[in-house]
């Protein structure tokens, strides 16, 4: 199987584990000051006029929704600029298309001309580095180009789904509005929210325990192959993260342990460090779960978050993949797909350094394919049908997420607003992984604003959210500050030997494929020192 092939593989795997985990025992977080209580919709400030078609797509969703309830939008002016986006998406996708088959079959060109030379004289070691150093540029490119698609479709995705909510969510709120009236609210999937902690004993809640050897196992298995992050050794960081997830796993339908990673890792591209606008290392935004109640939380979420709200909205959402089972579901739909070795593909491999890249190329690529040849090599039969259901699981996740926040005092309107202010940032695909590997916008804005509405119309009027607390913002500096690197430090990760383990060195290959090779090209070839990991 070629490199690139490996590398789509590779990601298929990290595509497909983002799912599962957590739940323990806790106890109470520090005293925190509520904000007043908010409306059964959502209430930002309302301007005098509607916005224009440019405001509009640059609001959060919560603002679109509460703009949608004041001012009829011009729906045709609103329909034509998404035709015109889907139509540019449709574009941009059949060029990036026909780009990464070109890399592909480059790649197997240049092997089938290295298979050839199998002497070791001068002359051949000569033309072994030239085609190393064709292949690394070929892989460059591809990687720039799928990084610069994958900018490009997240954001117009987040737009898309702003113009969408924008001529949908007045019809929705109406009927929310009815249901609520005439109280069939609760009649939605999960609606009995009141009966959190007791709805264990039924679908999909029931069986959690079984999962917990499997968790264990992936976890012991990525530390075994040093694939695991660098976990945070700060006491004061790891123990506050753990008693906030370990008080939000006690207000949910989770019954079983819960077990709680604080990690680091850095977000790299092309093996290298990739700097902030502080002149940083960027962090991996993230988090994600493993079955039977194993949580990994990276840093980057923590820094991305702005307030308390929005991180354990985060946290109650990846531990809701553990309370619904859905690693056991995927695992057991996903064989009716024949998927046969997912239950044995699906692990912590994905955590291994780098691999953002690759998952992001495939979220995207598999928009509109179907990558059965080049997922042959694992035996793996790979179609949109399961993408359907991990897209199934997440909004599954957002709900469940937000009535567990809910139930534990904090606004379940944090994680909408975690999903707003990460979607709005430049630089998409590097600066908030979370898109990378979970569905991004689309309808999980929809019907997180759906499940906020009727979360609210269930309290208490006079009842008041959790939205920050002074605790989080000095953990969260106080883990930037620990993070932070030496330009020295900076500049040794940036000169470090990449995973690429036999090829030339960069500046090498700049010389031999300009035609004007230095004495270092003839040097015999030698494997390079490897790793990405301090």
């Amino acid at each position: 199987m070629s490199p690139f092939r490996k590398v789509l593989s590779l990601g298929l795997i990290w595509l497909l584990t983002v799912q599962t985990s957590r739940s323990v025992q806790a106890e109470g977080l520090g005293q925190m000051a509520p904000p007043p209580a908010a409306a059964g919709s959502p209430q930002p400030v309302q301007p005098s006029a509607p916005p224009s078609l440019e405001q509009l797509v640059k609001g959060s969703s919560i603002e679109i929704a509460a703009w949608a309830e004041q001012f009829a939008f011009d729906q045709n002016a609103i329909k034509a600029r998404i035709e015109a986006l889907k139509q540019e998406s449709k574009t941009r996708e059949k060029a990036f298309k026909t780009a990464a088959k070109s890399a592909e079959k480059q790649t197997e060109q240049k092997e089938q001309e290295l298979a050839k030379l199998l002497t070791s004289s001068e002359e051949t070691q000569r033309s072994r580095k030239k085609i190393l150093c064709e292949m690394a540029k070929v892989r460059k490119d591809i990687t720039a180009e799928t990084f610069e698609f994958l900018q490009s479709e997240i954001a117009d995705d987040v737009t898309l789904s702003k113009l969408d909510l924008a001529v949908t969510w007045r019809l929705v709120s109406r009927q929310l509005d009815q249901k609520i009236a005439n109280g069939t609210i609760t009649e939605r999937p999960h609606g009995d929210a009141i009966n959190i902690g007791h709805r264990t004993t039924r679908q999909p809640f029931k069986g959690q325990a079984d999962d917990q050897a499997w968790g264990k196992k992936e976890i012991d298995e990525a530390r075994a192959s040093k694939l695991f992050p660098r976990e945070i050794k700060d006491p004061v960081v790891t123990e506050y993260v753990n008693r906030l997830a370990a008080n939000l796993a006690l207000n949910s339908d989770l019954q079983v342990p819960l077990n709680t990673y604080v990690v680091q890792q850095e977000l790299k591209k092309d093996g290298r460090p990739v700097l902030g606008k502080d002149g940083q290392p960027e962090q991996v935004a993230n988090a994600m779960a493993l079955p039977g109640g194993f949580l990994i939380i990276y840093a980057g979420i923590i820094l991305e978050s702005e307030t308390e709200s929005e991180l354990a909205g985060v946290i109650a959402h990846e531990f809701s993949h553990c309370a619904a089972r859905h690693a056991h579901r995927m695992q057991g739909k996903a064989r009716t797909f024949g998927i046969i070795q997912l239950a044995t593909t699906i692990g912590l491999s994905i955590l291994a350094p780098g691999l953002f890249q690759a998952a992001s190329y495939l979220g995207y690529y598999l928009k509109g394919l179907l990558l059965q040849g080049i997922f042959q090599g694992m035996g793996l039969i790979f179609t949109m049908n399961v993408l359907g259901v991990s897209r199934e699981f997440e909004l599954e996740a957002d709900q469940l997420g937000m009535q567990y926040a809910s139930k534990s005092g904090y606004d379940p309107e944090g994680f909408i607003r975690l999903f707003d202010h990460m979607s709005q940032k430049e630089g998409h695909a590097s600066s908030t992984s979370f898109f990378a590997t979970h569905p991004a916008y689309g309808d999980r804005i929809e019907n997180a604003l759906k499940e906020y509405k009727a979360l609210r119309a269930a309290d208490n009027p006079s009842r008041t959210y959790i939205t920050d607390s002074a605790e989080f913002q000095e953990v969260k500096e106080r883990l930037r500050k620990s993070l932070q690197k030496t330009e020295i430090e900076i500049q040794e990760e940036k000169n470090r030997p990449s995973l690429k383990t036999y090829e030339p060195a960069p500046e090498e290959c700049e010389e031999i494929l300009k035609g004007t090779p230095s004495a270092a090209v003839a040097c015999a070839e030698a494997p390079r020192a490897s790793s990405d990991r301090p």
